[in-house]
């Protein structure tokens, strides 16, 4: 029989030469290409090996921690020892909230750089996982909360969720959106709409108005304000009108004195210092009487 002829030396070994295997028919791409599968295999098992020795797993076991001392963690990392000013911001077309630093000074109010550490750089905690969301979210918003006006509130609560709001301990007001000025029909309905989102939050024990309220004008339909009336009374009508449906949530869930615990009323609410204590009682009797009729 006659041998196949072919047209190139074929070398399966480097000391085999054509005439020794006489033509073993063994094309040397395919041998190269099983070749380099081999040595990439091989590459590959020994860096698997080289990281499973060298380099062992590196991860804290964070949740195998008792509870009392991940609480703890969570109060050092986001827990603030001085409160939190909460301002606006338009990035990206969209007005958002974000920290601020706010230094209690005298009217007007201005705001400062603060020395105190703020729990922003420990915020990416709470994206770990789920249940460390769970466990640290309500150490965060415990923070004393104070919002420059009832715009901020408003965009504060319309962003966080009826989850977050349902966790929040202490809101302090600095102003009330008035409808004098440009853009203050917005700011005005910024009220009612704030204190309506409060609708829900059970945890919530203190609400301080630290700022002027405005109390002209009269009101609509059968509780329109009344000679009588003392600049209390009328202040106990304007804050009524934008808290209502707040005032009414309170008095069903947890009772008729409980808003007198809850609202507390600041320095700044007042034109003097003798109205403080005079015109406190004043101002939750009219507030109570207008929530009964």
């Amino acid at each position: 029989m006659k041998k196949r002829s072919l047209s190139h030396p074929v070398f399966h070994r480097p000391s085999c030469t054509g005439d020794m295997c006489g033509g073993c028919g063994i094309d040397p791409a395919i041998t190269a290409q099983r070749a380099k599968k081999k040595a990439k295999k091989l590459q590959t098992q020994s860096k698997q090996a080289n990281s499973s020795t060298s380099s062992p797993d590196q991860s804290f076991p964070f949740l195998l921690l008792p509870a009392e001392l991940r609480l703890e963690i969570y109060n050092l990392c986001l827990k603030s020892s001085t409160p939190l000013l909460l301002n606006t911001k338009v990035r990206a077309q969209r007005r958002i909230v974000r920290l601020g630093y706010y230094y209690a000074n005298e009217w007007p109010r201005q705001i400062h750089p603060s020395a105190n550490t703020a729990p922003t750089d420990f915020l990416a905690l709470l994206r770990t996982c789920h249940a460390i969301h769970a466990e640290a979210t309500p150490v965060l918003y415990a923070n004393s909360l104070h919002f420059p006006s009832t715009t901020e509130l408003y965009l504060f609560l319309a962003q966080i969720g009826p989850r977050a709001r349902a966790r929040l301990t202490n809101i302090t007001l600095r102003a009330w959106g008035h409808s004098g000025g440009y853009g203050g029909s917005t700011q005005k309905l910024a009220n009612h709409a704030a204190f309506s989102m409060l609708i829900g939050a059970e945890r919530l024990t203190r609400v301080e108005l630290d700022c002027f309220i405005d109390c002209k004008g009269g009101m609509d339909g059968k509780a329109k304000p009344q000679r009588t009336l003392t600049y209390d009374g009328f202040l106990s009508q304007s804050f009524w009108r934008a808290a209502e449906y707040w005032i009414d949530w309170i008095a069903r869930e947890k009772g008729s004195n409980a808003l007198a615990s809850t609202l507390v009323l600041g320095k700044m609410f007042w034109r003097s210092q003798k109205e403080t204590e005079s015109g406190k009682e004043k101002f939750f009797q009219v507030l109570c009487d207008l929530n009964s009729f």
